[in-house]
């Protein structure tokens, strides 16, 4: 029995700690480590394992970080653990007098080096652009600089008037050189920072105006553009009701009609929450030319029910496996950032709400995602999820994130 079990602490099982191990591909999830740490053993049936599994949150009451409100099970479980050498194990748990590895840190540092290892096995052929932060270092619509630290999936939290959907848009700008309205309508001047992960290109800052002028600068250089192309999808628009399917949701996904048709005809739902197949018919109101869709689901077999024939829970969901589906076939190819500012969501029940959570931090989504909301669903697991909470009222918020780097 280890010491923790011993002292009535979760501590992992050794089948836990493989599965700790091999997504981490036996390398040292630590930044700019990567050490391998398995190996031949001194006998023949034998290997050498000089990896240890960390605790994220912490199992013990008196380990370096706070255990975040997680039951044993969920301390003891696989997404709490990250995978590192016997040097950063020490490094991270010892306790600075800041508290400099905070466990939003360490999930960040877990996301980003499993995604690497996905990237060697060839599950994923685009060298991603990971995205470490993202700053609005000066504006016209926050009274002081924001930073948020960003994961595979984070979630951005706030009430009413804490500057969610206006962040979404300025960094949605960053990436596309598009205007939201209303960033046209304030007088809009902001000046923002992008870090990435990248080893040519570390940080980019930008600076944007109302009018449409985008200037990126690199170290010394000076651009119009980000040298590196970051596909970004943006589920924001409520979803309308009228007797043209695609078009609805086309406004949803603010994408063209031609494009979305084209890539709903060749659709893979393989590991779609509600829909596993979707088909397009044409037709006719006049004077306009209108395309219905019709869903077949797990339980239905090769039976298609007309989209416009499912509860508002099931076309929500059926939007989300388009969106999904989207993002990750275009990974395969380019940079993807995937933003959620869509209110529909939050009619989700726990279930749904759970399923899609656990579906954008899951393996088979090769891309980052930035999920705005009003509230924080306290009923499910938020596990190895980065989190920033908005506090205060435009212009006087703040970020308050567990991380300090």
């Amino acid at each position: 029995m280890s010491r923790n079990q011993a002292n009535g602490n979760p501590d992992f099982h050794p089948d836990t700690k493989f599965i700790i191990a091999a997504r981490a591909g036996f390398r040292c999830s630590y930044p700019k480590c990567g050490k391998l740490l398995i190996g031949p053993g001194t006998e023949s049936n034998k290997v050498t394992n000089l990896g240890d599994c960390g605790h994220i949150f912490a199992a013990s009451p008196i380990g370096p970080r706070t255990n975040g409100g997680l039951n044993p099970q969920q301390l003891a479980g696989p997404q709490n653990g990250i995978f590192l050498c016997k040097h950063h194990h020490g490094l991270v748990d010892r306790r600075w007098s800041n508290n400099i590895h905070t466990s939003d840190m360490l999930i960040r540092y877990k996301d980003r080096h499993e995604f690497h290892i996905s990237a060697e096995i060839g599950e994923h052929h685009y060298p991603m652009n990971w995205i470490n932060a993202f700053s609005i270092t000066n504006s016209s619509l926050f009274s002081a600089p924001l930073k948020i630290m960003l994961g595979k999936v984070t979630f951005i939290v706030g009430n009413n008037n804490t500057g969610k959907s206006l962040i979404m848009d300025v960094i949605y700008a960053t990436l596309t050189r598009q205007l939201e309205p209303r960033l046209h309508r304030r007088n809009f001047r902001a000046e923002c920072m992008l870090e990435f992960d990248n080893p040519i290109l570390s940080r980019a800052e930008i600076s944007m105006n109302h009018t449409g002028e985008f200037v990126y600068q690199m170290e010394d250089i000076k651009e119009a553009f980000l040298p590196y192309h970051v596909n970004v999808l943006f589920l924001r628009n409520k979803l309308t009701y009228s007797k043209d399917d695609l078009g609805d949701i086309v406004k949803c996904l603010r994408l063209s009609r031609s494009f979305l048709k084209t890539h709903l005809q060749n659709l893979d739902l393989k590991d779609g929450l509600y829909a596993k197949g979707i088909q397009i018919k044409e037709g006719r109101r006049k004077p306009y030319q209108i395309d219905l869709l019709y869903v077949r689901t797990e339980s239905s077999k090769d039976f298609y029910m007309p989209f416009r024939y499912l509860s508002s829970s099931e076309q929500f969901l059926t939007i989300v496996d388009i969106l999904v589906s989207l993002a990750n076939h275009l990974a395969a190819f380019q940079t993807v950032l995937l933003l959620v500012d869509w209110n529909d969501l939050f009619h989700f029940d726990k279930d749904n709400m759970s399923k899609v959570l656990e579906l954008l931090r899951s393996k088979s989504s090769m891309f980052q995602s930035i999920v705005a909301s009003p509230h924080s669903y306290l009923h499910v697991d938020w596990t190895g999820w980065v989190i920033a909470n908005l506090q205060g009222g435009v212009p006087n918020i703040t970020v308050q994130q567990n991380t300090l780097d």
